[in-house]
């Protein structure tokens, strides 16, 4: 099954719900409250523009529109059941069926001050298709915008059942519909295009508690 494949027979049984992205209600609460923070410590003007790439259903825009309400919100992905979700979901945030490493509708839309992932990039499973979705959407970003990654990485990952080993917990499989990050290789392709304020690794507590 492709993933395109997958997302859309899962948004399609969990409709609006976090269930349509994650099965974990905690990754989900903790992760806004990631860009939460992010948006309060960067973000200084009371009225910007956001993207979200891999918006699923768009449940991370619904709770940030409503921390946020002053903000326009975008979303952008490439399944059809998650935007038709997520449409139905928020009627105050635009969202946009597009692949984000082949769209043209990048010519359509406005420059953002923000643009963020959510474990978006992990799901492409090529280096190609990575640079390609950094390189084409870094051209919607203002000059002095932010772009904020959340992403998985492989050393995370390995640093995790290292610990539940010794707590004689199973080991945790990457999904197969993933591929977790090298981080000094994305490190070494984000500074092509950008200056990195922060690098730190925010949900191994997440990961603890699970």
């Amino acid at each position: 099954m492709k993933n395109k494949d997958y997302w859309n027979l899962r948004a399609k049984k969990n409709k609006q719900t976090i269930k349509s992205t994650t099965n974990f209600n905690l990754i989900k609460e903790f992760e806004i409250s990631i860009l939460k923070y992010l948006f309060e410590k960067y973000l200084k003007k009371k009225s910007l523009k956001i993207l979200e790439l891999g918006c699923g259903n768009g449940v991370n825009l619904k709770s940030l529109k409503t921390i946020f309400p002053k903000f326009e919100f975008y979303g952008i992905d490439y399944s059809k059941e998650m935007i038709k979700h997520a449409k139905k979901n928020n009627n105050n945030i635009n969202f946009i069926k597009a692949d984000i490493t082949k769209t043209n509708i990048y010519n359509e839309l406005p420059k953002f001050d923000v643009i963020f992932t959510n474990r978006c990039l992990i799901n492409l499973k090529s280096e190609n298709k990575i640079n390609l979705a950094i390189s084409k959407s870094e051209y919607l970003l203002k000059k002095g915008g932010y772009f904020i990654f959340l992403e998985n990485f492989i050393n995370g990952h390995k640093n995790q059942n290292k610990l539940r080993k010794v707590l004689k917990l199973r080991y945790r499989k990457i999904a197969k519909f993933n591929k977790f990050l090298d981080e000094r290789s994305f490190l070494n392709l984000l500074k092509k295009y950008f200056k990195i304020l922060e690098n730190v690794n925010y949900s191994s507590l997440n990961d603890l508690l699970l």
